[in-house]
């Protein structure tokens, strides 16, 4: 990942923030867990890299 990469999503990350409040984390949190579930994994340690195996 580069750090443009980085960058755009914390520059994301924090707008968000701004305009959806402190309950985005949540929305976040719930969304990723039911995509991780769909996708087949128990947990995120079994996502991370998934493209690059």
């Amino acid at each position: 990942m580069g750090e443009n990469y980085i960058g755009a999503s914390l520059v994301q990350l924090i707008t968000g923030l701004i305009f959806e409040g402190p309950q985005l984390v949540a929305q976040i949190n719930f969304e990723l867990s039911d995509i991780l579930k769909k996708e087949g994994f128990k947990n995120i340690s079994e996502a991370v890299g998934v493209d690059n195996r």
